[in-house]
């Protein structure tokens, strides 16, 4: 991957300087404290339901956390802040992304054989994700934008998830590569400094970088999937992450009316609040997807936006039902983290033909439109 005109070096705007917001983390304490004063219930399925791996601290934490969210006061040497940040970490932090499995793994194999017989799918994603409004760039945005300052905290996020891109695929170990994905990231943060940098974006711009020719290109792109009114991911990564629990409460909305059998067991087992599905809706099932599926999902995302995602998620639960339905917390709550890695057979074409109701499309594109103003009410 070639830099644009990389030794060129424009004129910084103003005094030369630009704050972002900083680096909203995938569980950031503060959100987390905040959502307890103003939402129990989201409290209690945010935090309550991630002991991962059954983990005795995870356990005790995650009691703290609901007792915490019910009574706004913290335990007396609580666990609750380090596993919310251990938390995180498992999904984001240390953990590097999945998408190019562990070397020999048939995920690594499926990512690699998609390298070696790229398709122009950036130019087909383009092609729908052009015209809206909002769509108003200089040619040389990312070589502008780019060389301004970013705080100091989201500038060493960026450089500690670069290295954790697909880190099992030789294509992402190119310093080329990696310098023209740290330049992106820099320029969308500095033009959408109420986003700034979210940990997860790193992973979308490394699969972007794999079907476009440019950096410029990488950073359209990523910014029309930002501002189209069709995906507004602008609205699922701001400040407080406005999209995200509403988007996690539709898909279990959608599976409990779909199959209420199902939601009643995930209910029984403490999993009716859908964690899970958080990681997949921050970057879009890039983290552990293997590529080839992942191509023919942003296909059906950029044609028909985020109601084909949440198809595509019904049909990897649901594929899993039986295996879930005799299964305890941790054993369906792994089933289903992993089930993008292991997506079934045609899965595109059972996402593609797989119906939603005209009710549950239009809650989807509410939740788009109104940018996490709307919380849904499952009780």
């Amino acid at each position: 991957m070639t830099s644009t005109g990389a030794s060129a070096r424009a004129s910084r705007s103003g005094s030369g300087s630009a704050s972002t917001t900083g680096v909203r983390k995938f569980f950031d304490l503060d959100l987390g404290i905040q959502e307890c004063d103003s939402n129990v219930k989201t409290v209690a399925k945010v935090f309550g339901r991630l002991a991962f791996g059954g983990a005795k601290e995870g356990k005790k934490a995650a009691g703290e956390a609901i007792w915490y969210g019910l009574t706004s006061k913290q335990p007396k040497n609580s666990t609750f802040g380090s596993f919310v940040h251990k938390s995180h970490g498992l999904l984001f932090g240390e953990m590097e992304c999945a998408s190019g499995g562990e070397k020999d793994s048939e995920a690594w194999a499926r990512s690699t054989k998609y390298l070696e017989n790229l398709h122009p799918h950036g130019r087909y994603w383009k092609t729908f994700a052009t015209g809206h409004e909002s769509r108003n760039y200089s040619p040389d945005a990312v070589e502008i934008l780019c060389e301004i300052d970013l705080d100091e905290e989201t500038e060493e996020q960026i450089e500690k998830d670069l290295p954790r891109t697909f880190p099992s695929l030789t294509y992402f170990a190119d310093p080329d590569v990696t310098n023209s994905m740290r330049r992106v990231l820099r320029a969308v943060a500095n033009q959408l400094p109420d986003v700034g940098y979210v940990q997860g974006m790193n992973i979308m711009v490394g699969y972007i970088f794999l079907h476009v020719k440019t950096e410029t290109e990488a950073f359209e792109l990523l910014m029309d999937m930002m501002l189209h009114p069709r995906y507004n991911l602008r609205a699922v990564l701001l400040e407080g992450l406005p999209n995200l629990i509403p988007f996690s409460e539709a898909l279990e909305t959608l599976v409990k009316e779909t199959d209420a059998e199902l939601y009643a067991h995930l209910e029984s087992i403490g999993l009716g609040s859908f964690i899970f599905s958080y990681q997949w809706i921050l970057t879009l099932f890039t983290y552990s997807m293997p590529f080839d599926e992942v191509a023919k999902i942003w296909d059906l995302f950029f044609e028909y936006g985020w109601p084909a995602f949440f198809k595509a998620a019904l049909v990897l639960i649901l594929t899993n039902r039986e295996k879930i339905l005799q299964s305890d917390f941790e054993q369906a709550f792994e089933l289903i983290r992993d089930a993008p890695a292991n997506p079934p057979k045609d899965f595109a074409t059972l996402t593609a033909s797989h119906q939603l109701s005209d009710e549950h499309t239009e809650l989807i594109k509410k939740i788009v439109r109104e940018g996490g103003n709307s919380l849904i009410d499952l009780s």
